[in-house]
């Protein structure tokens, strides 16, 4: 089957119906309040909108600085108070289900502190330089330089055994356990039955690329996970008939229309909530819009910005890694056939070498004359199959080198490939081993 033949597993599970061909017409069923409906103004709406959190909003003050997580508690103190903030259990289990990741990665980078730390300035002394007097201060001063990273290092330990044993104590976990627990929606899915409804839907949706999740339609769950978050938002739409303000760093296409980068939200949400909200408007914002919107300090907002900017970059990366290691994988199986290949020539030469000795020996001696007759022929018959033999791999060996001059073409394509993905995705080592380390996860 061709790649485009391929089909993604909830286009191989859902059985499409002539239905399917009014798709647009269920997807705005009323065209008059397409032109009739007005977006309200974020700043408008902020006054008595919901909010609601996405799970990568949750999980991105692991990256923030103290002012910026007590910007962030007073502001969903504030909308708590207002009984306005919402966090949808999909959120919530997605954020757990992340957290130690996040808190591993905090200890990644002080295991990289603490190394640095412990390391010598002086490997090994250098005896001609022992009288030398800048010499000997210079090693004074790294004994002490050693001593200082000691007491560092013993500190961080300490940071690190904390983060280790205290789990979901940190101070977001903490945050989130005071203000947000009384502000978890769940999607209401009570049997079996509402399950399968529910994921016959995602794969319907997804089969004609309407938004939500489809994106994420060759995962597991088929994307269900995005669709329990709009539906959580919706049903509160339609119980509190409020403006929206949904807070995601979500950037793929299947909530967003891209235009170097996120550009507007993708029409057929904004018109679902409309319908169910009965005329209200839905804005998508990353945290930074809402922190400045709930008038945060600028440092605050730029400081969240910048943690934003490089999740979107690690985003990119990761699609660059993932390429990066497809190819990895392909030089991995090219080299271990190449250096078969290599030592297979070698072993074919050293064979050729030693038919030859041998075959020069015979002749020597048939050439000598002093053998019976049915020696000589016996020697003539002997010397024919090392002629022979020396044939055949003389053939493999050409089999070899050719195949070789294939593979040394090969890897040139592979690493061009590969150096256009490390390019584009801008990788850092460091980048790489985190992807691979998550691999199988």
């Amino acid at each position: 089957m061709s790649d485009s033949s391929k089909k993604s597993p909830s286009q191989a599970t859902y059985q499409t119906s002539d239905d399917d061909a009014f798709w647009l017409t269920d997807l705005y069923p009323d065209a008059a309040a397409l032109f009739r409906h007005e977006i309200i103004d974020l700043k408008e709406v902020s006054k008595d909108a919901i909010v609601v959190l996405d799970a990568n909003v949750l999980l991105l003050p692991y990256e923030f600085t103290s002012a910026s997580i007590r910007e962030i508690e007073r502001i969903y103190s504030k909308l708590k108070r207002e009984d306005r903030l919402v966090v949808p259990g999909q959120s919530v289990r997605e954020f757990y289900k992340n957290r130690s990741k996040k808190i591993a990665l905090i200890a990644d980078a002080i295991d990289g502190a603490i190394e640095r730390a412990k390391r010598q300035l002086f490997e090994k002394s250098i005896p001609l330089l022992e009288e030398d007097e800048d010499y000997v201060e210079a090693k004074s001063e790294a004994k002490r330089y050693l001593d200082l990273g000691r007491t560092i290092s013993s500190k961080l330990e300490l940071v690190n055994r904390k983060l280790k044993d205290e789990l979901v104590g940190d101070r977001v976990s903490i945050i989130y356990r005071n203000l947000l627990s009384d502000c978890v929606i769940d999607c209401d899915l009570p049997d079996s039955q509402a399950r399968k409804e529910l994921l016959s839907e995602v794969k319907r949706r997804a089969s004609l690329e309407i938004a939500p999740g489809y994106k994420d339609q060759n995962k597991d769950d088929y994307g269900v996970g995005d669709f329990l978050i709009w539906k959580t938002i919706l049903s509160e739409a339609s119980r509190r008939k409020s403006h929206c303000i949904f807070v995601t760093e979500e950037q793929k296409s299947d909530w967003w229309i891209k235009r170097k980068g996120t550009f507007q939200p993708r029409p057929e949400l904004i018109d679902e909530y409309r319908r169910a909200s009965e005329g209200k408007s839905l804005h998508l914002v990353p945290l930074s819009f809402l922190l400045a919107t709930f008038e945060a300090s600028k440092e605050v907002v730029e400081q969240v910005k910048e943690a934003e900017s490089i999740q979107k970059v690690d985003v990119r990366q990761l699609d660059a890694v993932r390429i990066l290691r497809k190819r990895l994988r392909k030089e991995a199986l090219h080299n271990s056939e190449f250096a078969d290949l290599v030592s297979k020539r070698n072993g074919i030469i050293e064979k050729l070498a030693l038919l030859d000795r041998m075959q020069n020996g015979l002749q020597k001696i048939v050439e000598h004359g002093e053998n019976s007759s049915e020696d000589e022929a016996d020697f003539t018959d002997r010397i024919g199959s090392i002629g022979r033999l020396r044939s055949m791999n003389i053939a493999e060996l050409s089999d070899v080198e050719d195949r070789i001059s294939q593979l040394n073409n090969q890897w040139l394509k592979l690493s061009r490939a590969r150096n256009s993905a490390v390019y584009l995705g801008d990788i850092s080592s460091r980048s790489l081993d985190s992807e691979s380390s998550d691999d199988e996860a």
